[in-house]
């Protein structure tokens, strides 16, 4: 990627009708002040209802290092080291990426009911299939609702990441929080209804 912005600027500064050895100059100087933009992202992976465990605790995927649809149809790639990065600490995921939206002051139809829900995520790993953690849905009407929702298949898992962009790869990326979503944009692991 940092190529194709020293070769923009040599060609540009070319055109310009610099010197060759001033281009060079140029594009150098160029790539050294090249910083790649922070971006905030949020990727949805289809979860595996089969990673159920008991009570209101789930084991979940919640990624892995293949193509999202958003990168099939030419948009964002994560870079496939950045699943790695396992998070240190816990977490809480909510539903359909409402409290991320609310951050930016984007509209999320989220019903109230659920605005407020949230699942507390830990003990993350990665293994062959790729990151993974347990997830402890809350002890009440609405937790039990959600079971009953993930259990039919409904929900997938979204994350919520910090970067850095360059052209359309996101490199150096970490897992700042997450979702269960309706709508997941992973298609290795579609929901399985039992």
């Amino acid at each position: 990627m940092k190529q194709e912005y020293f070769d923009l600027a040599y060609n540009k500064a070319r055109e310009q009708g610099f010197s060759a050895s001033d281009s060079l100059s140029i594009a150098t100087k160029v790539l050294n002040d090249y910083k790649p933009e922070k971006v905030s992202i949020k990727k949805s992976f289809a979860l595996n209802t089969n990673n159920y465990s008991s009570g209101n605790i789930l084991d979940i995927l919640v990624g892995y290092p293949e193509p999202d649809t958003e990168e099939i149809y030419g948009g964002r790639v994560l870079s496939y080291d950045g699943w790695k990065n396992v998070p240190s600490k816990p977490m809480t995921f909510d539903l359909n990426h409402f409290n991320y939206d609310a951050t930016l002051g984007v509209a999320n139809d989220l019903p109230e009911e659920w605005q407020n829900f949230s699942v507390k995520i830990d003990d993350w790993y990665y293994d062959e299939e790729g990151l993974k953690a347990k997830a402890y849905v809350p002890d009440t009407e609405l937790g039990k609702k959600f079971l009953e929702d993930y259990q039919k298949g409904k929900y997938g898992v979204s994350i919520e990441a910090d970067g850095y962009l360059e052209g359309n790869l996101i490199k150096d990326w970490e897992i700042k929080g997450g979702t269960f979503h309706t709508d997941p944009s992973y298609t290795k692991t579609k929901p399985s209804k039992q």
